[in-house]
């Protein structure tokens, strides 16, 4: 508030500034899990999995406690990696820690499943999303769509439509 009122704007510079004289001086910087979710956003879309799920762990040792996004982010990471072991063992950390995934966290899997050769595993997990209430949508059936429309195979899409629809 003080840096506006002296009309000083907060660009990047300002803000490394203040972070670097945070450290210097030692002084304890209390961070939100936005802060935390932020930096690992950053980290995942450089592909850093194991970064982001470092920061997870701080989140948690810090007494914060992670939200929906910060799982999906570091599950977002792995699949894009292909790492789809780690990405499932942090869905049943997830769950352990009484978060319910929602859509957007069985979006990143279906996504994921389907640009890893893993078409069935994905099917798969869009039964299961009936089964957990969870309706699909249209990015949902989007990611396998997308998988037969690249082949040119028009029918197969559509039969693939039919068996996942109930």
């Amino acid at each position: 508030m003080e840096l506006r009122r002296k009309r000083c704007s907060l660009d990047i510079n300002v803000l490394n500034a203040m972070v670097s004289i945070y450290g210097k001086n030692r002084m304890a910087i209390n961070l939100s899990a936005a802060t935390y979710n932020s930096l690992m956003h950053m980290y995942s879309c450089l592909g850093y999995c194991e970064k982001c799920e470092n920061i997870l762990n701080e989140i948690k040792s810090s007494g914060v406690r992670p939200d929906r996004y910060s799982y999906n982010t570091v599950i977002y990471a792995y699949g894009r990696k292909g790492q789809m072991k780690e990405a499932s063992r942090l869905l049943s950390e997830m769950k352990s820690s009484g978060l319910k995934p929602d859509i957007v966290t069985y979006n990143i899997f279906v996504k994921s499943y389907v640009a890893n050769s893993m078409l069935e595993e994905a099917i798969d997990l869009i039964h299961y999303m009936f089964t957990q209430r969870c309706k699909p949508n249209e990015r949902t059936y989007d990611s396998i769509l997308q998988v037969y429309c690249r082949s040119a195979r028009v029918v197969d899409a559509t039969m693939a439509l039919c068996q996942i629809i109930p």
